[in-house]
């Protein structure tokens, strides 16, 4: 190979390869004339990889790796195959040394691991995962050897990376210091040190919510790998991080980051800073453009960065009316810097600018400007020759006097061999100027390499941004907000960027932020727009009315002229940066053109852009816009009102209630008070649905001020009775609806009578009076059946309220019949808001009959339905709540922690739902086995569930249960408190649940007939996980006493109902046990064989699906009803 260039050899010198680990199957060199990368085929790289991981590597040892059960002769010589195939690959690279111990060869340099330098740059890549492949096939040990390579290149890597977090750390670059944590972490997820690291850097910065976030995330990923708990010291960490988040204490702000004075990345502008050194080591002329801010100035600074020998001229603002002002400058700067070029070939000419080196020349009219110029131009080629400046750049050309631009134009157009590169900066002159004049003789000159600085894009934006240290700033959700208000300026960007890192305040929501502009950078946009033809403008203003609605057709609609005609103006304003298309470059320059139409005109264009739009099928909110601004009340009221009905029926319900409340506002203005009545009503109904009661109380109850008609003032009663239902006082709502009929079937507005009727019956049923709630109900049904006019939605309604007072009464399965039937009427009526409602209330009804395995799906697809509507407020939150009762029932406990766990982190005031999130969560944490988790939730007052009989009596079963897994006894007097709410809410479910504990835990026996009629109305009523607990203890109870045939009839009846049910309860295996007992004590083999075998099934495939299988059997086997059963099963 010598002198020669081979494949993988150059000269007469070796290289050193490595073996790369990031990349499956390469060799690496840092030779770039041999191309740096080889890939290899899967065998030569395990073979490498063994011999660079244990050397010396034993021969005898590897080939059992590789070969195992062949034999020894047959194994050496594919070994050695195997070796020469990959050095003759190499080009003869000596790879690997064969003999007994096998070595790395002298070509072999070891792993390529990443070095600093690496992570800085890429990160991501340096993260990935090692030694990825290959298909080892049936050979363990080699698996377990491979496995070992990779674990010896994971410590090496965690290793580096928590040396390039500290150094991080040292700099005070934060934010390189969270990148490495981050990548830290997903290399070692159960480190208590990376998580403690990144916990503290976060709370540095005061991202103390993130922090608490990150121990969260680290206490489940322990959980689910069934590691314990976290140190102590991390333990203490986040307590320290939580007191401070519930102190809302802050960490002390600092100044602002050097990189908002001046970013330390130059982005955006690498072909012009190419171009520009191009042209400066050529010695020509370069002209670079731009507006105010766009970094014309930093693209000089950039380019002669290392230049020692240029000279700098700025033109100031105040030397626009000073002859020869800045020119004189530029020649005091030049004889500064070059004091021993003498002048005395120049000096009576020069002396015209320069009065201080001796007397001007007199004035000969256009033969002494020729003089000047010529003395100029020989006095600055001297100045190149003497190679005193390599450069001179004069920044700001558009403020200059007409003297020094005459004189600037005879300077570059002047070929002064080549010794000195002229660099010109200017904005877009005004026009008509001489700047004007003279750039666009440069711009066609052949000398001068122009260049216009275009706005930064979203990207660079990103890139910009994410090379300052910006703190608390979301980066990429913020790059392009901040780019579209700007227009990608990067002074103004900066300046926003500087008063964001200012605000102490930000919102959660990065779409929330206030993007601040300077007051320079609206002025320069008036100023850009106020140099354009009256019919660009026009054009501009037109654009600006329109905003998205902007068309081609709209523009001919609106300024009565064909597109021909202005096509012209399009074109101007695309030339000057203003318009791209049918669309501003920046919100900043939109602006600055609505700013410019005058008051007087502005309605007339709102009106005909609004007259344009309208047969094109415009949506109604934007054409309500533009009817308002153009002072036609009626029309913009219409049209708001048709906007906020397609919002309603799409589930959008702010949006409904602010269209609806302006459309009420129009109509006010314009006089009409009927159609500002039936507005305001059903603003009412969005508000209620979007949670915001307060102000639909307010609106009810102003509505009733409103109202003239009977009709009107029956409606306003039906309001009210709405929201104060809504607020939990059916009793207020009863009040509201007192005298009301008689105004009802007294107007001749029949459909009122069925409102009328469901408000009754609604109020009725949670009052109690549930025989007068029927007689109502009655009279709705009816209606319906009479009413030619009956619709979907009515029918939703009616079968809803049914539903409602089944489950009160029963029979369950009557009242899951009817919510099914409102919630096909609800998608039949296209009432999305409604249909999340009733399949909520369905998933509970599931629930309490014991049909976890359809509960969870249904619960499942609510919340996502929910997540497309946008639902927030108490829909949103009562949506989850029931998603986590249904994980707890059907054992799918890790989602229900997921699901549950960021609901209690709000900062929102709690509310009846949050604390029963609270006690669902308990329970699971119970259930894990978890008591510690389960009672620190349950250190709160009962407060808010006051008024709520069922959900107290639930959280005091959870205490119970969790005294019991702590092995203490619970209270009596809990135990009576819990049964009295349980009946009194009609929850059969809990009452039966309450009995069994209270046998199970104090031995005593509370069964009585009363016990005994409710749970004969739990199986009447289709409460079959009822029914089935309590059946199963009526058996045990009447065995115990000796009345066997009572006993196994109740165990029968058990029996029937209880395979059927798909809960997961601590019930199940203990109620599997008793009827076993039962069955067995009355000699029915049969039955007791049948029993252990679906107690058996369960235990093995249904229990506890979401857990790691370590968990899992831990779990299963903790519960002594467990291992009883399964002792059963061993002696059968």
């Amino acid at each position: 190979m010598a002198g020669t260039i081979g494949e993988y050899g150059v000269g007469d010198r070796r290289l050193m390869w490595r073996l790369d680990p990031l990349r499956q199957a390469s060799l690496v060199n840092d030779d770039a004339v041999a191309g740096g990368r080889v890939e290899l085929g899967p065998a030569h790289w395990v073979l490498l990889a063994l011999v660079l991981w244990r050397h010396p590597f034993p021969r005898d040892e590897l080939l059992q790796l590789l070969w195992p059960g062949a034999p020894a002769a047959g194994a050496r010589n594919n070994l050695k195959q195997r070796v020469f195939q990959l050095h003759r690959r190499m080009a003869r690279a000596r790879l690997v040394l064969l003999g007994d111990i096998l070595k790395p060869g002298p070509d072999l340099g070891g792993f390529l691991l990443p070095d600093e330098a690496a992570w800085a740059k890429d990160p991501e890549r340096s993260a990935g995962p090692f030694l990825v492949g290959p298909d080892i096939g049936d050979a363990p040990k080699l698996r377990e050897a491979i496995d070992a390579v990779r674990a010896h290149l994971q410590a090496a890597r965690i290793r580096a990376l928590r040396g390039f977090l500290e150094e991080a750390s040292r700099r005070g670059d934060a934010w390189q210091a969270l990148v490495y944590s981050a990548h830290l972490l997903e290399l070692d997820p159960c480190s208590d040190v990376a998580v403690r690291r990144r916990m503290q850097l976060l709370y540095a910065e005061g991202r103390v919510p993130e922090a608490l976030d990150a121990y969260r995330a680290f206490e489940g990923r322990l959980l689910r790998e069934t590691l314990g708990e976290a140190e102590a010291e991390t333990r203490a960490l986040a307590a320290e991080i939580e007191a401070a988040l519930r102190a809302g204490s802050r960490v002390p702000g600092s100044r602002l980051s050097v990189s908002l004075l001046r970013p330390p990345l130059f982005v955006g502008r690498g072909t012009e800073l190419r171009r520009l050194r191009m042209a400066c080591s050529a010695r020509r002329v370069a002209v670079i453009l731009g507006d105010l801010g766009i970094g014309k100035s930093r693209l000089v600074q950039e380019s002669l960065a290392t230049e020692t020998r240029a000279l700098f001229i700025k033109i100031r603002p105040g030397e626009t009316g000073i002859p020869f002002g800045a020119l004189s400058r530029l020649v005091r700067e030049a004889r500064d810097k070059a004091p021993g070029i003498g002048i005395e070939a120049w000096r009576s000419q020069l002396a015209k600018i320069l009065p201080e080196v001796g007397v001007p020349a007199p004035d000969q009219g256009p033969v002494g400007v020729h003089l000047l110029w010529q003395a100029l131009r020989g006095y600055f080629a001297a100045v190149g020759a003497a190679a005193v400046t390599t450069a001179i750049v004069v920044e700001d050309l558009h403020f200059g006097d007409d003297g020094t631009l005459d004189a600037l134009e005879q300077l570059l157009g002047y070929d002064a061999g080549d010794t000195i590169a002229w660099v010109v900066t200017s904005r877009h002159p005004e026009p008509g100027s001489r700047a004007e004049a003279l750039v666009a003789s440069l711009v066609r000159s052949s000398f001068a390499d122009v260049m216009a600085l275009q706005a930064l894009g979203v990207d660079e934006v990103v890139e910009l941004m994410g090379a300052m240290d910006l703190g608390r700033l979301p980066v990429r959700s913020l790059a392009a907000q901040l780019q579209r208000r700007v227009g990608g300026n990067p002074l103004f960007l900066l300046e926003a960027l500087k008063y964001l890192a200012e605000d102490a305040a930000l919102p959660k929501d990065p779409a929330d932020l206030t993007i601040h502009v300077p007051p320079t950078a609206l002025a320069l946009a008036q100023a850009r727009l106020s140099r354009l033809s009256a019919r660009a403008q026009q054009v501009a203003q037109v654009a600006a009315v329109a905003d998205i609605d902007f068309t081609a057709a709209l523009l001919e609609a609106v300024l009565d002229r064909s597109l021909l005609d202005l096509s012209a103006a399009a074109g101007e304003l695309e030339r000057a940066g203003i318009m791209r298309g049918t669309e501003f470059t920046s919100d900043l320059m939109q602006e600055a053109a609505e700013r410019s139409i005058p008051s007087l005109v502005l309605p007339e264009f709102h009106r005909r852009v609004a007259s344009a739009l309208h047969p094109s099928g415009c949506p109604p909110a934007r054409l309500a816009h533009h009817w308002r601004e153009a002072g036609a009340s009626i029309e913009a009221g219409k049209c708001f009102h048709e906007a906020a009905v397609a919002a309603w029926r799409a589930a959008r319900g702010s949006e409904a209630s602010e269209m609806f409340a302006n459309a009420a506002s129009c109509f006010e203005v314009c006089g009409e008070r009927a159609l500002q009545f039936q507005s305001r009503q059903q603003r009412i109904a969005t508000l209620r649905h979007s949670d915001d009661l307060a102000h639909a109380l307010r609106d009810a109850q102003s509505l009733l001020e409103l109202a003239e008609s009977d009709e009107e003032r029956a409606l306003a009663c039906l309001s009210l009775a709405r929201v104060r239902m809504d607020l939990g006082d059916p009793r207020a709502a009863l009040a509201s609806l007192a005298g009301t009929e008689r105004l009802v079937y007294g107007c001749s507005n029949e459909s009122l009578r069925f409102d009328f009727e469901m408000h009754m019956s609604n109020a009725l049923i949670y009052t109690g009076e549930w025989d007068e709630a029927r007689r109502h109900l009655v009279r709705a049904r009816e209606w319906l059946d009479t009413d030619a006019d009956d619709t979907a939605q009515r029918r939703m309604t009616y079968h809803a309220a049914l539903a409602t007072l089944k489950q009160f009464t029963g029979p369950v399965e009557d009242a899951e019949e009817n919510l099914r039937t409102a919630c096909i009427l609800a998608l039949e009526a296209q009432d999305l808001a409604m249909l999340h409602l009733l399949r909520n209330n369905l998933a509970q009804v599931l629930l309490r009959r014991g049909k976890a395995s359809e509960a969870l799906p249904l619960a499942r697809s609510m919340r996502t339905l929910g997540d497309e509507l946008g639902m927030g407020g108490t829909a949103r939150i009562v949506g989850t709540v029931t998603l986590g009762a249904a994980c707890l029932a059907s054992g799918h406990y890790i989602e229900g922690l997921r699901t549950l766990e960021p609901l209690l982190q709000e900062s929102e005031p709690a509310s009846v739902w949050h604390e029963t999130a609270r006690t669902v969560l308990a329970t699971i944490w119970i259930r894990l086995s978890q008591p510690a988790k389960a009672q620190h939730l349950l250190r709160v007052a009962d407060d808010a569930l006051a008024g709520h009989p069922a959900l107290k009596a639930q959280r005091t079963f959870t205490r119970i249960e969790l005294a019991l897994a702590q092995d203490r006894n619970p209270d009596r007097d809990a135990i009576a408190f819990a049964l009295r709410d349980a009946e009194t809410s009609k929850q059969p479910n809990l009452v039966v649940s309450l009995h069994w504990h209270c046998r199970a835990a104090l031995g005593d026996r509370t069964s009585s007939a009363s016990f005994e009629r409710i749970c004969a109305d739990a199986l009447e009523s289709g409460f079959d996980a009822a029914a089935a607990l309590g059946q199963t203890m009526l058996a045990a109870w009447a065995l115990s006493e000796g009345n066997p045939q009572a006993s196994a009839q109740h165990a029968k009846t058990a029996m029937k109902v209880w395979p059927d049910i798909d809960i997961i309860t601590v019930y199940k295996p203990a109620v599997y046990l008793e009827l076993y007992r039962v069955f067995a004590a009355l000699g029915d083999l049969s039955s007791a064989t049948r029993v252990l075998g679906l107690a058996m099934g369960w235990l093995r495939s249904r229990a506890l699906p979401d857990l790691p299988e370590p968990l899992r059997a831990r779990f299963l086997g903790a519960h002594s009803t467990n291992r009883a059963l399964r002792r059963l099963a061993t002696d059968a």
